[in-house]
């Protein structure tokens, strides 16, 4: 199967993801030669020590505002028509196609529209039992957090939280498992299974 592994925060000067993506993007390049699977990556900002081995991921402010004409295109499509007579593919779908992706897995909360199957990350949903908490509460952050959340959390393959998110507690948002593994079928499984500080690969 070909995989998109897609990690915006790569860069070290990126923010707090960095190490979550860093270890999983090097725990995959190591496990490359024991699966089945091609790997796929498209990464944020400029990453250390990775060579020709990424896709650039645009994430200024143009590319922003393109996606979201895209995606209230799209929208408006649906709501008035019920049908997309105009459909224009965006630029990540098209890369997508090019390489003759089947499954993409957004290895945070980012995301983007995409025809495939994907794997959506949850890492926190406490908004939902908090709306008023500052860092929610204010600006429009609230509103933002569950539009994105409602729209591709649906729609996923599979969802992932990560510890944080306490998966086992009941959440009124669909489709959002207790799970906190990723397997996928074909010839030569490859599972990847959280571990505290790491990603690991059973058997390996």
């Amino acid at each position: 199967m070909n995989v998109a592994v897609v990690m915006p925060e790569l860069d070290p000067r990126s923010g707090g993801g960095f190490i979550f993506q860093r270890t999983l993007y090097d725990a995959l390049r190591v496990m490359e030669g024991q699966t089945a699977h091609r790997f796929v990556y498209y990464a944020g900002g400029d990453p250390d020590g990775a060579g020709d081995s990424l896709i650039r991921l645009p994430l200024d402010a143009r590319d922003r505002a393109a996606r979201r004409l895209l995606q209230l295109g799209r929208d408006a499509q649906d709501r008035v028509l019920g049908v997309r007579p105009i459909d224009r593919r965006g630029a990540f779908e098209r890369s997508l196609d090019e390489r003759g992706i089947e499954l993409v897995w957004f290895a945070t909360p980012y995301a983007r529209d995409c025809d495939q199957p994907y794997i959506f990350t949850i890492w926190d949903l406490e908004y939902l039992n908090q709306p008023w908490f500052p860092e929610v509460g204010r600006g429009g952050e609230w509103q933002q957090r569950h539009q994105h959340y409602s729209r591709y959390v649906p729609r996923a393959t599979r969802d992932t939280p990560s510890p944080a998110s306490s998966p086992n507690r009941a959440l009124p948002l669909p489709r959002v498992a207790a799970v906190s593994t990723c397997r996928w079928a074909s010839s030569k499984s490859l599972s990847l299974a959280w571990r505290p500080g790491t990603w690991s690969a059973p058997g390996t």
